[in-house]
């Protein structure tokens, strides 16, 4: 297969998970849906093109050359199989999420309540699915990368996003390593997308941190979550008053 046939092939696999269609595509770049179609059905797009696209998406231009691929070709997205495996054992889904983020098996088990043989099993159907590579003496090699997110609308993300984003927001952030930015007020389209692409840049940019703190494990560290969101609201209270 031709790069250039790998690549779109690739792309329309990435609107697919992510449950996107041409238009959608089309919007987020400037291009007519038309001109979209087009160029996939010629295989044919510039590297300006694929630079807006991969920002559009937040995949990097890499990523386009094949699978979700990063670091040492770990894989960044899950697939349907490795989601289905992780949703059918939620103490699993949590062994698998720390090895994920770098955790050696002696600092699992001397913080969670995992024994040697579920850790074995555990590392053994990882390891069928392909997400780990497991080798003599329960060594193991990650295959996905530490920034690795599940598919939109899949198992997980129906098992897990609603619990996950209601447990993070419900806090109060006044410690020494949190931060909260709340700011509220008329913004035009303009704006929106101006935002939009300060948000994906600095996703990239706390991923690279990411991946280049995990190198360093004698720096002291924690397991950190960023989430910034923006949409249109406003108080609970103040809906009573909208005019229809």
């Amino acid at each position: 297969m031709s790069i250039s046939s790998s690549i779109v092939d690739r792309l329309k696999d990435i609107l697919r998970t992510n449950d996107l269609t041409y238009h959608d595509l089309a919007k987020g770049i400037g291009m007519s849906e038309a001109a979209v179609k087009r160029a996939f059905a010629q295989r044919a797009f510039s590297l300006k093109r694929l630079d807006q696209i991969s920002s559009f998406l937040r995949v990097s231009p890499s990523d386009l050359l094949g699978s979700e691929v990063t670091e040492a070709g770990a894989s960044r997205m899950l697939t349907e199989e490795q989601e289905l495996l992780l949703g059918s054992d939620e103490k699993l889904m949590c062994f698998f999420y720390l090895l994920a983020t770098r955790h050696t098996l002696a600092a699992i088990k001397a913080s969670y309540r995992f024994s040697d043989p579920e850790m074995t099993r555990f590392l053994i159907a990882l390891d069928r699915e392909k997400m780990i590579r497991l080798d003599p003496g329960n060594r193991f090699k990650v295959l996905v990368a530490q920034d690795f997110y599940w598919r939109k609308g899949g198992i997980l993300d129906g098992y897990y996003s609603s619990e996950i984003r209601r447990d993070f927001v419900d806090h109060i952030f006044t410690g020494s390593r949190e931060q909260e930015v709340f700011t509220s007020g008329l913004l035009s389209d303009a704006s929106l997308e101006i935002i939009r692409k300060m948000l994906r840049s600095l996703e990239d940019e706390v991923r690279d941190m990411i991946r280049l703190d995990t190198r360093y494990a004698d720096r002291k560290s924690s397991n950190v979550t960023l989430y910034c969101s923006f949409r249109p609201w406003t108080l609970p209270v103040m809906k009573r008053y909208l005019r229809p």
